[in-house]
């Protein structure tokens, strides 16, 4: 094996990412070869659950910022539908790691999709409700 910047090559030719806690994704993800992605021989720099996640929190703001109206309409409903998808997340990774069934990437990315979509609605709402309690303070004070 030798190192090639931030991989290290075997000898079938294989890039494994080489985990460096230093690093930026080193810090977000464990960066474990059986657990992520590969394209064109060389692993990508997180895992297929963190790619996931990323993409559904992604996903999540998109599609509450789009359909804003109807959240702040239903707030305790997409609140609860948002924790549910958490908890699936947790529950999945939980599962895995008890060893309960078999572990494949390909779920372990759309969990983490829902996880992502449950966290990126719970973070807009968030972000949402305390623009509206800050909101009136803002004209308090002029």
């Amino acid at each position: 094996m030798e190192v090639k910047g931030n991989y290290i090559v075997d000898m079938n030719g294989t890039h494994f990412w080489v985990h460096d806690t230093n690093s930026f994704f080193g810090r977000i993800c464990h960066q474990r070869p059986e657990r992520s992605f590969f394209v064109n021989g060389s692993q990508l720099p997180i895992c297929a659950r963190c790619i996931g996640l990323y993409l559904g929190v992604l996903f999540g703001i998109f599609f509450s910022l789009m359909f804003k109206r109807i959240i702040f309409s239903n707030i305790i409903l997409i609140l609860s539908l948002s924790v549910l998808l958490i908890l699936v997340e947790i529950g999945d990774f939980y599962i895995r790691k008890e060893h309960l069934i078999k572990d494949y990437n390909s779920s372990r990315f759309i969990i983490g999709i829902l996880g992502g979509i449950g966290l990126g609605g719970i973070v807009t709402l968030l972000f949402f409700m305390s623009i509206r309690f800050i909101n009136p303070l803002l004209f308090v004070l002029k």
